[in-house]
């Protein structure tokens, strides 16, 4: 396959594998958490306009008729909150935390899944979420040596918040 094919997966990868390493290397050196996500979402919005100008082309389908009240609650929660809480809590946490916890936001997508959309969640469904908590369980305290900081909390936190966007 040409690479250019894989250009756009392979860049989402390397993105998003280093976003928790670059954002704590930002608190680190001293970057307050508020600007500091006000702008990396700044740029999110920056990069991915023309392509969804570009896109929209292509597509006649009128702005009114998508679901914009919708669309700007995922985005304040998901792009918003969800960044500003989860660079916070690098001020007390690892970025290792921080990728492993929120790399459990499938379960806050089961849930209202569930909730809302009534979706059944079969037996391995719950086994595989119970195998995700009790790793998240033995991570955050150390092998229940310790309780979870405080960053730890407000990553837990994030998980319904990106299931709820999800």
């Amino acid at each position: 396959m040409k690479l250019a094919s894989h250009a756009a997966p392979l860049c989402a990868i390397v993105s998003l594998g280093t976003v928790h390493f670059l954002e704590k290397l930002a608190i680190f050196q001293g970057a307050p958490p508020g600007p500091f996500a006000l702008g990396q979402t700044a740029v999110a919005m920056l990069v991915l306009a023309p392509i969804w100008l570009w896109r929209r082309q292509g597509d006649p389908k009128p702005l009114q008729r998508l679901p914009l009240v919708s669309l700007a609650v995922i985005g304040i929660v998901a792009s918003g909150i969800v960044v500003l809480l989860s660079i916070v809590a690098l001020s007390y946490t690892s970025a290792t935390h921080k990728a492993v916890i929120q790399a459990a936001y499938p379960l806050g997508t089961m849930f209202f899944a569930w909730v809302l959309l009534r979706e059944r969640i079969t037996s391995a469904g719950y086994a595989a979420a119970g195998v995700v908590v009790a790793g998240l369980v033995l991570m955050t305290s150390r092998g229940l040596g310790a309780a979870p900081n405080s960053g730890d909390w407000i990553l837990i936190a994030t998980v319904p918040l990106m299931g709820f966007s999800e």
